[in-house]
């Protein structure tokens, strides 16, 4: 039971953000809060809702934030949402528009890509997937 825990949660540390830099050396990103809430649970259907919650430092210039969750055990993944200090993002797979993210499918699971409304310069945002 441990052993599956531990690889639940390097799974969960696995698929979270992933930024991209130019200049990786001056810049870095420190999350001051990772929850995540499981809420709305229907057994009869197997279905629940899963909101991961971060606070995070942003040490240097970011655009974009990341996220690919593993479908291991899932159906599907549906309903996708992202939102940034309480401000929702919208849809958007046509290009890199700030204030938008993208939800695909690809090999590794569902990747989430989303676009800051702002650039983020040595700040802390929080971000809602």
């Amino acid at each position: 039971m441990q052993k599956r825990v531990l690889v639940i949660l390097l799974s969960l540390f696995l698929a979270t953000f992933v930024f991209t830099s130019v200049d990786a050396q001056s810049k870095s990103v420190y999350w001051n809060r990772w929850d995540v809430l499981i809420n709305n649970v229907d057994v009869t259907n197997n279905h629940f809702d899963v909101t991961e919650s971060y606070d995070i430092n942003f040490s240097g210039s970011f655009r974009f934030g990341s996220a690919t969750i593993p479908l291991t055990n899932l159906d599907s993944i549906t309903n996708v949402a992202v939102s940034e200090n309480g401000k929702a993002l919208q849809a958007n797979c046509g290009g890199q528009r700030a204030g938008t993210f993208c939800a695909e499918n690809n090999s590794d699971g569902l990747s989430v890509v989303y676009y800051f409304f702002q650039p983020i310069n040595n700040a802390s945002q929080q971000f809602e997937i």
